[in-house]
């Protein structure tokens, strides 16, 4: 029933199933909204279940010729729903500052929109990491502000904390990460954790024999092995503070930014505001608007390893 399976809907009339703990074969004989019937599928009698955290795997659905279609199920990942973020920042510049560029090499108008543009995509990727909520803060009426989830605020299942990290402890860690989704991985990590998986690579490569060690340590340390998963370890800047300890593990194409379409003015991706000071100001100021924010697809298929 449905007080004691997670989701019963997942069972179907005719679905062909093994009842683990008892080692026998099951089909479900019908089903309504809170429960499944379970009959042996050659008309012996099934052992009762006893206690809990069994497993019944579905097989197979089993039909006869010329029955009817089953009724239509279907599943989504486990999305974790998130706002975008509207960001904003201004260069402004006098007239004075714009006829002397010769003298000021490194500050023009330019080179500051230019400046500025990284810095608000240094800020975008410590949001996309390290936001711990989403919402907005506006009052009833009035034009909301939101801001949305990062990685901090999205993953949830795979959590584990450890101080000083040992080779079992990344292992045990790696395979609650590669039990669902691709078995591409990247892992993002601030600089102390960074080193300390650098360094359980190191050792691994020093076990090994022959010459692979002296050719190739060094060149594809970031390159790691764990059973069926290919992971890419990531040195992230953005993770600095109490975060140099921290590692984010992700798989790959499920984490992405997400934006607003185009506007009237164009892109709100990432779009530069040409002149927007008052008329007769003696200089230019320029807007730099970005309204995104992160994605993540299935959070169960990451996970975080924190200090």
């Amino acid at each position: 029933t449905n007080t004691n399976v997670d989701i019963i809907d997942a069972f179907t009339k005719n679905d062909l199933v093994y009842i683990e703990d008892n080692d026998e074969m099951g089909m479900v004989e019908s089903t309504t909204t809170n429960q499944a019937v379970l009959s042996a599928p050659d008309g012996t009698n099934l052992s009762s279940i006893t206690g809990t955290g069994g497993i019944i795997k579905i097989l197979a659905s089993m039909f006869t010729e010329g029955s009817a279609a089953p009724i239509s199920k279907t599943t989504e990942e486990v999305e974790v729903s998130n706002y975008l973020t509207i960001m904003k920042a201004t260069v402004s510049s006098t007239g004075r500052d714009q006829a002397g560029e010769s003298f000021t090499d490194g500050t023009s108008h330019a080179e500051q929109v230019s400046k500025k543009m990284k810095e608000m995509k240094f800020q975008f990727e410590r949001l996309a990491f390290l936001s711990m909520s989403s919402g907005n803060a506006s009052s009833a009426g009035a034009l909301v502000q939101t801001w949305g989830k990062g990685l901090l605020g999205m993953l949830k299942s795979n959590i584990q904390t450890t101080a000083t990290l040992s080779e079992s402890t990344f292992d045990t860690w790696l395979q609650l990460i590669g039990q669902k989704g691709s078995p591409n991985k990247l892992i993002y990590a601030g600089s102390a954790r960074y080193y300390e998986i650098q360094d359980i690579i190191k050792a691994k490569l020093n076990g090994l024999n022959g010459n692979t060690v002296i050719t190739k340590y060094g060149v594809d340390v970031t390159k790691y092995k764990y059973g069926h998963l290919n992971i890419d370890l990531v040195f992230n800047p953005v993770l600095d503070g109490k975060f140099t300890n921290w590692a984010f593990g992700v798989d790959k194409g499920k984490f992405m930014g997400r934006f607003m379409a185009n506007d009237k003015k164009g892109s709100r991706k990432l779009r530069i505001e040409r002149g927007v000071e008052a008329p007769g100001t003696d200089g230019t100021t320029d807007l730099i608007l970005s309204d995104m924010g992160a994605q993540y697809m299935n959070e169960e298929t990451g996970g975080i390893l924190k200090a």
